[in-house]
């Protein structure tokens, strides 16, 4: 789940499968659909939210997590 700006403002909530990108790109968990992406390449990474959440014209970009970051690229969590 992430947080994003709303073109008319104020702030939208929704949720993307970060994994194997599936063709199409969208995820099912029970009837609700999901955007698909690729993981992060790298710690300073970021990936694209595509396509853009309900509300807005303007691209999602979410930087690697310090989760991620430690489970995925062996850097220590902070």
């Amino acid at each position: 789940m992430y947080t994003y700006g709303l073109d008319a403002g104020g702030t939208g909530q929704a949720q993307v499968f970060v994994g194997p990108v599936q063709s199409p790109a969208t995820v099912y968990f029970g009837s609700a659909p999901y955007a698909s992406v690729a993981p992060w390449t790298s710690p300073n990474g970021t990936i694209t939210v595509s396509p853009n959440p309900p509300g807005t014209t303007n691209p999602v970009t979410l930087a690697c997590p310090p989760l991620v970051q430690a489970a995925a690229f062996g850097l220590p969590l902070k």
